[in-house]
């Protein structure tokens, strides 16, 4: 009787320890597959150079989609150091400072360079029932080197928000990262 009692108790903990393995094993399955999650990404190109003081240089927005189809994307907000460098105006016939779109999108929504802030705006979205998919120039920034230091390019964006840096397919954010830059003016 007593050995019966300890081998129900030993089948009893065998089974408990299989389910908890086959509960972890699946939970580490579902974790796998959402790191290994598929969406666009946003990158600035060259994402770290140094420039001489008094220069211009360029700097492209680049979107690649992973083949994957989207219909607008969001800038909201690309913040820069305006004490080291300075946007300049790309369509100076048009009020204020703006950068030179690309032609993802056919649409360009917001264009908008506040120098004294450091920040640029912009954003294109497609026309009814079309999208790109792949890789390509979103935007580029013309800067000028206007004072040696360093200036970070960095995108406001958390994953899954709407409201900063996003690349969105019928209004759902696809874009899971993002690639900042660092810039270095010299004498």
């Amino acid at each position: 009787m007593q050995q019966q009692k300890i081998l129900y108790g030993v089948l009893a903990l065998l089974a408990l320890g299989v389910i908890i393995f086959l509960i972890d094993k699946n939970r580490s399955l579902d974790v796998n597959t959402q790191d290994s999650k598929v969406g666009a990404i946003l990158l600035l190109d060259p994402n770290n150079e140094t420039a001489k003081l008094n220069s211009l240089f360029a700097i492209d927005i680049v979107l690649d989609t992973a083949n994957q189809p989207i219909d607008g994307v969001d800038v909201f907000v690309l913040h820069y150091d305006p004490l080291v460098i300075q946007v300049v105006d790309d369509i100076p016939e048009q009020e204020g400072i703006q950068i030179q779109a690309g032609s993802i999108l056919s649409i360009n929504a917001a264009n908008i360079v506040d120098q004294s802030a450091g920040t640029i705006k912009f954003s294109q979205v497609a026309t009814g029932g079309t999208n790109f998919s792949g890789r390509g120039i979103l935007a580029t920034i013309h800067f000028k080197a206007v004072k040696m230091g360093v200036s970070n390019l960095k995108f406001d964006f958390k994953p899954g928000s709407t409201t900063d840096t996003n690349v969105a397919y019928q209004g759902q954010d696809q874009l899971i990262q993002v690639e900042n830059a660092v810039y270095s003016i010299e004498p």
